[in-house]
């Protein structure tokens, strides 16, 4: 199975990815505009879906090698 092989570091490039589809998504919506979007607004719940999907399976210490690894600027 292809999941049990996505690294942690892969995992993080998932949610830095699914982040910054939030945010493209939202950037020109208002709270209004937002909450009266259905499709909008599924797409945004997907992305959050899939960042609490890949952080469940990052072991803690990798997590915690890599985010040092992040605040040295080695990433």
């Amino acid at each position: 199975m292809r999941d049990s092989q996505i690294t942690g570091k892969e995992r993080l490039e998932h949610i830095q990815q699914a982040i910054a589809d939030i945010e493209a998504f939202t950037k020109d919506s208002s709270k209004e505009t937002y909450l009266n979007d259905p499709v909008l607004i599924h797409a945004t719940l997907f992305k959050f879906a899939i960042i609490g999907e890949a952080i469940i399976h990052v072991d803690l210490p990798e997590l915690k090698k890599i985010v040092e690894q992040i605040l040295a600027n080695e990433f």
